[in-house]
Parts: C-alpha cells; sequence; structure tokens
C-alpha cells in the first residue's frame, strides 16, 4: 500500500501514463477511416492507461477509505 501511495503521489509516473494516453489519441487521430483495427488497439491502450492510473490510486487510498468505513461503522 505504501509503495502504491509512493506511484500515486510520483509525478514522472503520471507523466509517463499521460505521453500513453496522448500517444494513442494522436493514433486514433491520425489513423485512416478504414483502419478500424488500429484505432480499436489504440482504445484498449488508453483504456489499459487510465485503469493503471485508477487502480493505483484506489490501491493508495484504501487504508484511507476502510479507516472512513470503520469510523461509519461504529456510528450507527
Amino acid at each position: 500500500v505504501r509503495r502504491a501511495k509512493d506511484l500515486d503521489s510520483n509525478p514522472a509516473l503520471d507523466e509517463i501514463i499521460q505521453r500513453i494516453v496522448e500517444k494513442y489519441t494522436q493514433a486514433i487521430i491520425n489513423s485512416a477511416l478504414t483502419d478500424i483495427d488500429a484505432r480499436e488497439d489504440a482504445y484498449r491502450m488508453i483504456k489499459a492507461a487510465n485503469e493503471l492510473r485508477a487502480e493505483i490510486k484506489s490501491v493508495a487510498i484504501s487504508p484511507s477509505v476502510n479507516a472512513w468505513n470503520r469510523g461509519l461503522r461504529g456510528k450507527t
């Protein structure tokens, strides 16, 4: 969890993921209208990059969420 927090707050990783998203967004923009496979592959790569970012964030905040939920359970 600590390493996930380190990754989540790492500007270099954020920059890398952003570059990946931009690269594949440009691939979609510059693809031929008939190149459906290339656009679908680029879309999948963008989705994977965003899912990686979301998963890192999810793991990084999970202790906070768990603590919050424990606090709520104690108040009911």
